[in-house]
């Protein structure tokens, strides 16, 4: 749906559906020792415990429906195979199928190599070349590649994993321009900084939704080191207003701040994973905060 929601007690699983997700979706990105290193991750975090060997493959299997310009739906399908003692993990195969049409988009065995869709035939994949990444990534600047799987990368390319999230993060300044928060919310400050006139009045309004009126402005500043940007909230009271910077900022305003920027992502069109949003914020504020989220579809 536009907008799902995973409920469930604690060690349940719902962390682990979006991490798997967050993988799939990385994996059109980087190589898939980036996507270890980047949680601290080492290979053995994420093979099967219900298998002894630390030699058994993973399969993720991912269908994707695109509306543009016609509906088509695409199954895409990966093995890998975990090496713990090297700590590494290894393309055994891949394909990407329009189930619509039958059409095999992407076709790779490690052993027998393979092809991909080109718009004016197939493109060859060489037998017996270690790829550690999706093929995805190694065609996503190719000329001459189907388009749908261009749509298909991009779709992933612009799903963003915002579930390591953690307010010791937004408090820190950032510099230059950012097009999100970054997964865990470094990059707020500079998100906000660069908003356009109507995003910062979405922003504002999305707020006061939420927390009512006790805040009157959320801006920016640079402090201490040149081009480095911190948050700055004002809190309204009756003899005026007062500014905060973000080291005294509360966690569950600050994540209600990066919540609310969330919301102001403009995408063409991707996945957003977002983990225990009633963290830390109060449950007063807790159904305001996802009509905010839902808005965005």
């Amino acid at each position: 749906q536009p907008m799902t929601v995973i409920v469930g007690n604690n060690a349940t699983g719902k962390s682990s559906i979006l991490q798997a997700i967050d993988f799939v979706c990385g994996c059109v990105k980087d190589d898939f020792s980036v996507l270890l290193e980047r949680r601290g991750w080492t290979v053995d975090n994420i093979r099967s415990r219900f298998i002894r060997t630390g030699t058994a493959r993973i399969t993720f299997g991912v269908e994707v429906m695109l509306d543009e310009p016609a509906t088509k739906t695409l199954r895409w399908t990966m093995v890998l195979q975990p090496n713990v003692a090297k700590n590494q993990l290894h393309l055994v195969s891949e394909e990407v199928v329009d189930l619509d049409t039958k059409d095999k988009l992407v076709k790779y065995r490690a052993s027998a190599g393979g092809c991909i869709k080109g718009k004016n035939g197939e493109l060859s994949i060489m037998p017996n070349f270690v790829i550690t990444s999706s093929c995805l990534k190694v065609i996503q600047h190719l000329n001459g590649v189907d388009e749908r799987l261009n749509k298909l990368i991009d779709f992933f390319e612009n799903s963003e994993s915002f579930e390591m999230l953690t307010p010791d993060n937004m408090r820190l300044s950032s510099r230059g321009v950012a097009k999100n928060i970054g997964e865990k919310g470094k990059n707020l400050p500079s998100f906000i900084k660069q908003m356009s006139a109507e995003q910062k009045s979405n922003f504002i309004s999305k707020l006061k939704r939420i927390l009512g009126s006790r805040i009157s402005d959320v801006s920016t500043s640079v402090k201490e080191k040149p081009g480095w940007t911190q948050v700055n909230i004002k809190e309204h009271y009756d003899t005026g207003d007062i500014e905060f910077s973000s080291k005294e900022i509360s966690d569950g305003i600050l994540r209600v701040l990066a919540f609310i920027a969330i919301s102001e992502i403009e995408p063409a069109n991707a996945i957003f994973l977002l983990d225990e949003v009633e963290n830390g914020i109060n449950s007063d504020y807790a159904e305001a905060l996802l009509d905010v989220l839902s808005g965005m579809y």
